[in-house]
């Protein structure tokens, strides 16, 4: 199988936002993914603050949970194109998504008169892997960007990394 086919039904993280868009095909598949998620929970005092309390009286309230997080470790890179994927991955972890994020976001700000402002959270990307129905969808963040370059051209020029 070639680097393209495999990057056709392989992992890969897309971006739509204005400024910050592109897509990152991982060549082969990742080692692992790990997905965790917590619910947030409070406890209040029982409705009879008189008498004796049954046991387990204090009640939980459920309060919400935040969105799963979403954990690729050494997700492979390889080619010519390794470290402007890297790159990309590296410019979503800022508000607006980088250098051209933070000129189109600063210059709606401008135009709205500061009500819109795309520079206030981190640009939403889509991790795909496998069938919709069976395999991988999810709207998230990237958040953390951590890279081993193995492989450089005699020039230098990295062309593999693992990521994490």
């Amino acid at each position: 199988m070639t680097s393209f086919e495999g990057a056709m039904t392989g992992a890969k993280l897309v971006c739509l936002v204005p400024g910050a868009q592109g897509t990152v095909w991982f060549d082969f598949h990742p080692n692992d993914i790990i997905m965790a998620r917590s619910a947030n929970m409070s406890f209040r005092p029982t409705s009879s603050a008189n008498g004796p309390k049954p046991a387990g009286a204090s009640a939980s309230i459920f309060q919400g949970s935040a969105g799963s997080t979403i954990t690729i470790n050494k997700a492979l890179l390889t080619g010519l194109t390794t470290k402007p994927r890297v790159d990309t991955l590296l410019d979503w972890m800022s508000p607006g998504g980088g250098i051209l994020g933070a000129l189109i976001g600063g210059a709606i700000s401008a135009a709205t008169g500061g009500k819109v402002n795309l520079l206030s959270s981190l640009p939403s990307v889509t991790f795909s892997y496998g069938p919709p129905e069976m395999g991988f969808l999810y709207q998230t963040q990237v958040q953390s960007v951590t890279v081993n370059y193995t492989r450089f051209t005699s020039e230098g020029i990295p062309v593999r990394a693992f990521v994490n």
